[in-house]
């Protein structure tokens, strides 16, 4: 199991090199063979009885597989199950306090291991649209201190007290994030729940979410690019994870209420979702800006370009769908030139990655129609094309949205081939999710299955449908 430990560190390490060109195909090999070592290395050491290295080895292992898959992927949550039910079955799910056999420094490892198997359950759960594996109830592991790796080591006999919080450690970023996911965790389980529950019920959650937020250290408090120069890019980047976070929590409580219309016009209880909602969508999308140009060479982020896996990319698939509903089916809240503004942006950077991502093309192609749909409805499909050629300016491969509406110019929109596939992804009666932007699929008690279904946020929140829904996990 350390040999196979070792491997899988390699091989992370080749995840993360700078390659020219010519040396990718050769990287490439390695990455191979390394993983094909990895998983060898668990077989001949027997993984499942446990034992040192074992939990290590196998998160390794299944942070590679997510790595080198652009798009969600359903294999890789079946091994996260692996890997959360060896944690539990070694234990780690219980503070190590429990155990007096447990050194202070394997306890203290033992936290933070537990810290990163709950934000995979969490994170990649939601991704497969299926509800978290653990419950709150099932575990008591404390929060790792906020201490640096120097102090403390195999021979210390005592921990020593947790740094403040304002000092930036190797831990810090961390526990920021397991506090965030805590809340998420809140929130996955209210939106997932099969009974219905009320709009208190989800103010509740928004207030320990708000808590959440607030707990987050200062140091780790977004800010703009432009004030962060002299920080690290680790640091820059633990900020933009967790305010993705902190966005993706956001959407997932609020997102059904965007189109409940108040019985009352001058009383809109809802009306501070429907904002939350869309303030968090544009900063999604603004964090993946600001990713997409920091991330190339010569940028802030280029040393962290690993860390903007499918996770999310995931959410910003979510951002950009409801940008898209808010605009095409006209309620902007008096906001529309940002939401256009920021669909055009995403709309570049999605029609980039579609060469290697199927969800990227996905959303390139509803990202174009709801733009031209919405605010170029004059404007032929020839016309359309040509900014959208624009846009793929130096990308080798011709995107579908081309291809299929190559016959239609001068045709309006709306009479072309375009409109079924694109409009099913606003008409619930003919949408049935499979997974392109996540596994939007749910069931409710009758067996009924959910898509984005915009048109049932419509409904009373006084019991009706909207409510009665299972939580859909964007």
């Amino acid at each position: 199991m350390w040999i196979g430990l070792l491997f899988s560190m390699v091989c992370l390490a080749c995840l993360t090199t700078d390659t020219f060109d010519a040396e990718v195909e050769h990287l490439s090999l390695q990455i191979e063979l390394y993983r094909e070592k990895i998983v060898q290395c668990l077989v001949l050491g027997e993984y499942t009885r446990s034992g040192p290295y074992v939990l290590q080895t196998v998160i390794n292992y299944v942070y590679v597989e997510f790595c080198l898959r652009t798009d969600a992927d359903q294999d890789t949550w079946y091994l996260l199950a692996l890997e959360i039910n060896l944690a539990m079955q070694m234990g780690y799910h219980h503070d190590s306090s429990h155990f007096p056999g447990i050194s202070p420094f394997q306890g203290e490892m033992r936290r933070h291991l537990w810290a990163t198997v709950l934000m995979g359950d969490t994170l990649v759960s939601n991704q497969m649209g299926m509800p978290r594996m653990i419950s709150d109830s099932k575990w008591d592991t404390a929060e790792p201190r906020n201490l640096n790796d120097t102090d403390f080591d195999e021979q210390s006999k005592d921990l020593p007290p947790s740094r403040p919080l304002t000092e930036y450690t190797n831990s810090l970023g961390l526990i920021a994030r397991r506090r965030i996911l805590a809340a998420l965790g809140t929130v996955a389980d209210l939106t997932d729940a099969v009974k219905p529950y009320s709009y208190a019920d989800v103010m509740h959650v928004d207030g320990i979410l708000q808590e959440a937020i607030v707990s987050i250290p200062p140091l780790l408090q977004m800010k703009p690019l432009a004030t962060s120069v002299t920080d690290s890019p680790q640091v820059i980047m633990s900020r933009l994870f967790l305010g993705h976070m902190v966005y993706k929590g956001q959407i997932a409580l609020h997102r059904r209420f965007l189109y409940t219309s108040p019985t009352n016009p001058d009383d809109d209880p809802m009306g501070y979702s429907r904002k939350v909602c869309l303030d968090a969508s544009l900063g999604m999308l603004n964090i993946q800006h600001m990713l997409d140009e920091e991330t190339c060479p010569g940028g802030q982020l280029h040393t962290m370009r690993f860390r903007v896996t499918s996770i999310m990319n995931h959410q910003f698939l979510t951002a950009t769908m409801v940008l898209c509903s808010i605009l095409y089916r006209g309620k902007a809240l008096q906001r529309e030139q940002e939401i256009r503004a920021s669909l055009q942006i995403c709309r570049s950077i999605w029609m980039r990655k579609s060469p290697t991502s199927k969800e990227a093309t996905k959303a390139a192609e509803t990202v174009s129609f709801v733009l031209a749909k919405a605010g170029d409805s004059g404007k032929s499909n020839l016309g359309f094309r040509q900014d959208v050629s624009r846009d793929l300016q130096g990308n080798d491969q011709t995107n579908t949205f081309l291809e299929n509406s190559a016959n239609f110019a001068g045709q309006p929109l709306d009479e072309g081939l375009l409109l079924p596939d694109y409009m099913s992804l606003f008409e619930p009666d003919r949408f049935l999710a499979t997974g392109s932007f996540g596994m939007w699929t749910s069931s409710n008690q009758q067996g009924q299955q959910f898509g984005p279904n915009f048109n049932a946020l419509d409904r009373p929140s006084d019991g009706g449908t909207a409510m009665n829904m299972p939580g859909q996990p964007w």
